[in-house]
C-alpha cells in the first residue's frame, strides 16, 4: 500500500521540512569534510526501492558478465578506447578480471522520466570511494532518536555497517586487521584526500586498523604485502583515470601482488580493472548490440527499457547531429566531473558544432546519447526536494543493496549533477 506524503505526516506537511531539517543536522554531524548536506531528505517506499534494486542488479550483472568473461579482450579494450600502459596492462594480468579475493562494488546513476529509471552511468571504483558519502547515512537508532520524526513513521537509512562491512570482514575478532589505504598519485596529500579522513574513521570504528600509504612505504614479500614490518589484510583504493592508467610504478606494484591476491594472503578492496568497467563506453556497447551475443533475451529488453539510445560519436555523422541537435547528448566515455558534457537542447548551434568537432579529435572516445526530458515526480511512493534535475545513484556491494543516494540541482539546464555544478547530496530514506 501506498501513501501519500499527508498520510505519512498526517496533514501538518511541515512535519517533512521537520523531519530534514534535524536529519539534516545529524548528517553534517557526520561528514564534515565533503562540503554543505543541505537537501531535504527524500523518501522512498520499500517496495518501490527493491524495484529500483532488482533493476540496477540486472544491468550489473549483465555488465559483469559481459566485460569480464569477453571471448577478445583485445577488441573489448579496442571498442572501449582504451589505450597505452593500462591497455597493455590488462593484455598482460587477464587473470585480474576474475576479481579473486577482491570485494566488487557498483552504483548506477540514475533519471526518471515519469515513468522509467533511464541510466546515466556506472559508477565502480567511485562506489567504494563512495563510502566519503554512504558516511551522511544515519543509522536506524540514530533517526529514531531525532525527536523531529514521528511515532508511527517507521523510517530508516541503509546504513553502511549493515551491508559493506559485514562483507569485508565477515568474522570480527580481537586482533585488528590492518588496511592500507593505498596514495597511487605521489603528490597527494596522504593526510587529506577527498574522502580519506572519513573513511579512516569509519574503518576504526569497525576494529580495523587503517593507514594511508605510498608504494615505496610497502613491500612484497612471499608471506605478503608488508607495511613496518606488518602483513597487510587489506588494500583499499580508488582508480582515478588520469593517476592511475598512466602510472607505470602502480602497474608493475599491482603486477606483483597477483601471487599474493591468489594465494588468500591479501585481498583488494576496490580493483584496477574496475577502471573497465565503469566507461561510459561500456553503456553504448550494451546499447547499441555489441554485448548482445551474450545477453538473455529479459536482459537486452531491460536495457532497451531503461538505458537511452547510446552509440560511439565515431558512427555519427555531423550532419545528423546537427539536424537533430535537441535529441542528443555528447560526453566523454571517461568521466571528468561532467566537465565535458554538452546537452544540444541548452546549447547554442555553434558550440555544438564546435564541441563535435573538438570531440572528434580527443584520444579519449565520446559517445552520443539520447536526451530524456526528465519528469516531476507524482509517484506517491517517491517524496522528492523541488529541484528541477536529480539523479538517483543506487548501491550495491557483492550483490547486496546498500542504499540509495539522491544527487539534485536548482537549474534543469546543467544535465550534471554533482558538486561542480552546485548539485545537493543526500541518501535517500526509506518508509514502510
Amino acid at each position: 500500500m501506498t501513501r501519500t506524503l499527508e498520510e505519512l505526516y498526517g496533514h501538518d506537511t511541515a512535519g517533512l521540512s521537520a523531519v530534514s531539517k534535524a536529519i539534516n543536522e545529524e548528517l553534517k554531524k557526520i561528514h564534515k569534510n565533503y562540503g554543505e548536506v543541505q537537501v531535504p531528505s527524500p523518501l522512498i517506499a520499500q517496495e518501490k526501492a527493491q524495484q529500483w534494486f532488482d533493476i540496477a542488479l540486472t544491468l550489473k550483472n549483465a555488465l559483469f558478465r559481459c566485460v569480464l568473461n569477453t571471448r577478445n579482450l583485445s577488441e573489448l579494450l579496442e571498442q572501449q578506447g582504451i589505450t597505452g600502459n593500462f591497455r597493455q596492462w590488462i593484455l598482460d594480468n587477464q587473470h585480474a578480471f576474475k576479481f579473486k579475493n577482491s570485494h566488487n562494488s557498483l552504483r548506477p546513476d540514475f533519471i526518471f522520466d515519469g515513468q522509467d529509471l533511464k541510466l546515466l552511468e556506472f559508477n565502480v571504483s567511485s562506489a567504494l570511494g563512495g563510502l566519503g558519502v554512504l558516511n551522511r547515512y544515519i543509522s536506524l537508532q540514530q533517526a529514531h532518536e531525532l525527536d523531529a520524526i514521528p511515532d508511527n513513521i517507521n523510517l530508516r537509512y541503509i546504513d553502511v555497517d549493515d551491508v559493506w562491512y559485514p562483507i569485508v570482514k565477515p568474522n570480527r575478532s580481537d586482533s585488528h586487521q590492518l588496511t592500507i589505504d593505498l596514495v597511487i598519485d605521489p603528490d597527494d596529500d596522504i593526510e587529506a584526500g577527498f574522502y580519506r579522513p572519513d573513511f579512516h574513521k569509519r574503518m576504526r570504528d569497525h576494529g580495523f586498523d587503517v593507514v594511508a600509504a605510498k608504494i615505496a612505504e610497502l613491500t612484497i614479500t612471499e608471506s605478503g604485502l608488508m607495511y613496518n614490518n606488518r602483513r597487510v589484510d587489506y588494500l583499499y583504493s580508488n582508480f582515478p583515470y588520469d593517476i592511475f592508467y598512466e602510472n607505470q610504478i602502480a602497474l608493475d606494484f599491482y603486477s606483483q601482488l597477483s601471487p599474493l591476491i591468489d594465494q588468500s594472503l591479501l585481498k583488494l578492496i576496490g580493483h584496477p580493472i574496475a577502471s573497465v568497467l565503469e566507461t561510459k563506453s561500456n553503456i553504448a556497447l550494451l546499447s547499441n548490440g555489441f554485448f548482445d551475443a551474450m545477453l538473455t533475451s529479459d536482459e537486452i529488453d531491460l536495457i532497451q527499457k531503461h538505458i537511452p539510445n547510446t552509440d560511439f560519436l565515431r558512427n555519427f555523422g555531423n550532419s545528423h547531429l546537427i539536424e537533430f541537435q535537441d535529441d542528443y547528448i555528447l560526453k566523454p566515455v571517461v568521466g571528468s566531473c561532467g566537465g565535458e558534457v554538452v546537452i544540444g537542447k541548452t546549447c547554442t548551434d555553434e558550440v555544438w558544432v564546435n564541441k563535435i568537432e573538438s570531440a572528434r579529435q580527443q584520444s579519449v572516445p565520446y559517445i552520443v546519447q539520447r536526451y530524456v526530458e526528465q519528469a516531476k515526480c507524482n509517484d506517491p511512493q517517491l517524496i522528492l526536494p523541488d529541484h528541477d534535475f536529480c539523479c538517483f545513484g543506487i548501491y550495491i556491494f557483492d550483490d547486496q543493496f546498500g542504499g540509495l543516494l539522491y544527487r539534485g540541482t536548482p537549474s534543469s539546464d546543467t544535465g550534471v549533477v554533482n558538486a561542480t555544478s552546485g548539485a545537493l547530496f543526500s541518501p535517500i530514506a526509506l518508509f514502510e
